[in-house]
C-alpha cells in the first residue's frame, strides 16, 4: 500500500511540476512576416480553386479592374465565400472589407497583364494570373522590392518536383 501512495505521489509532484512548468513557458506566436506569408499562399490557392470553380481566370472576371484595393474587395468576396478557406485570412473591418497581412495593412494585388518596370523582377516572375504581395514590416509598398512579401508559386513548384517539400517558400523580391 505505502509503494502505491509513494508511486501516486510521485505522478501527482510530477504532473504539479508538468503543469506550473507549461504556464511558466510562454507560448510561440507566429510573428506578422510568417502571419503575412500564410496569409498571401491561402490567397494565391483562394484564387486558383475560384478559376477552376467558375471555369474562367481571375484576370477575365477582373476585366479591365487594376486599382489595387478594387482586386484586393473582389478577391476578398471570393475568399469570404470560399467554405475551403481556413481561418488564417485577416479581413480588414472596412465596409467592404479587404484581406490584410500579419500588420493589418490591405494586401496589394495587380493583374499580371498589367504589372509594369515599376514592379520587382521577381513579382514579375511569377506566373499567376493575379500578383499579390504585402508592404512588408516597413508598411511602403516597394512593388516586390525591399522588404515586400510575396509568394512565389515557381519556386513552390520547382521544390515539391525536386522533392524538397516548398509549402512555404517565399521569395523576398530584391
Amino acid at each position: 500500500m505505502n509503494k502505491r501512495l509513494a508511486i501516486v505521489a510521485a505522478l501527482a509532484a510530477f504532473l504539479l511540476v508538468a503543469i506550473i512548468g507549461s504556464l511558466l513557458v510562454p507560448i510561440q506566436h507566429p510573428g506578422p512576416k510568417s502571419v503575412t506569408s500564410a496569409i498571401i499562399a491561402e490567397c494565391v490557392i483562394g484564387i486558383m480553386r475560384h478559376e477552376l470553380a467558375h471555369g474562367i481566370t481571375a484576370a477575365e472576371e477582373l476585366g479591365s479592374t487594376n486599382e489595387s484595393s478594387a482586386i484586393n474587395e473582389v478577391v476578398a468576396g471570393w475568399l469570404r465565400g470560399d467554405a475551403w478557406v481556413s481561418n488564417s485570412l485577416r479581413f480588414s473591418s472596412n465596409s467592404p472589407p479587404l484581406l490584410v497581412d500579419g500588420w493589418g495593412k490591405p494586401l496589394n494585388f495587380v493583374q499580371r497583364s498589367h504589372a509594369d518596370d515599376r514592379y520587382s523582377a521577381a513579382l514579375l516572375a511569377m506566373t499567376n494570373s493575379v500578383l499579390i504581395w504585402s508592404c512588408g514590416s516597413n508598411l511602403s509598398n516597394e512593388y516586390g522590392r525591399g522588404d515586400d512579401i510575396m509568394f512565389d508559386t515557381n519556386a513552390t513548384i520547382r521544390a515539391q518536383t525536386l522533392g524538397l517539400g516548398g509549402g512555404s517558400d517565399i521569395v523576398n523580391g530584391k
